[in-house]
């Protein structure tokens, strides 16, 4: 069901996302802004696809908490490939593995797919059922992943509803 709150939450977001990719200020270029805005909100609600899935409003903190882990869990990773690939030789070992989403939304489980793939020296290969089967550089990012850390910071917002 689409709300009003999701509707201005989303006319607010698209247009601070327009102004801070745009930076523009003069009226005419606001006026035209303002207008792609209005455009994009009429073609969501037509096409009914504004709900608590799709512009979680209570996600936001949560989300942005974990942006900003797994900004540092893409540092990390990116330092450790980096030693991997000029290290002498027996640091790249490929892997593949199944790796289980547990009791994910489908949204849920894009996050956990796509925050793999992201990981430098991980990549997410088939998402099934309750299983994403990622290959990884080395062993190391397979146990890691194994431990659930990233799973259990994953905000779910198919869960929220």
């Amino acid at each position: 069901m689409i709300s009003a709150r999701h509707a201005a939450s989303l006319f607010v977001v698209c247009g601070a996302l327009w102004l801070l990719l745009s930076g523009q200020t003069k009226p005419l270029l606001l006026g035209l802004g303002l207008a792609s805005v209005v455009l994009t909100l009429i073609v969501a609600l037509r096409m009914e696809i504004l709900d608590h899935e799709s512009h979680p409003l209570a996600l936001s903190p949560k989300l942005l908490r974990y942006w900003v882990w797994l900004g540092g869990q893409v540092v990390l990773s990116s330092l450790a490939v980096s030693l991997a690939v000029v290290a002498p030789r027996g640091r790249i070992a490929p892997a593949t593995a199944r790796i289980p989403t547990g009791e994910r939304s489908d949204i849920g489980c894009t996050i956990f797919a796509n925050s793999i793939t992201l990981t430098p020296g991980t990549v997410s290969m088939i998402v099934e059922d309750s299983f994403i089967e990622i290959h990884s550089l080395n062993g190391d990012n397979i146990a890691s992943l194994h431990q659930g850390e990233m799973l259990r910071r994953i905000p779910d917002p198919g869960r929220l509803s």
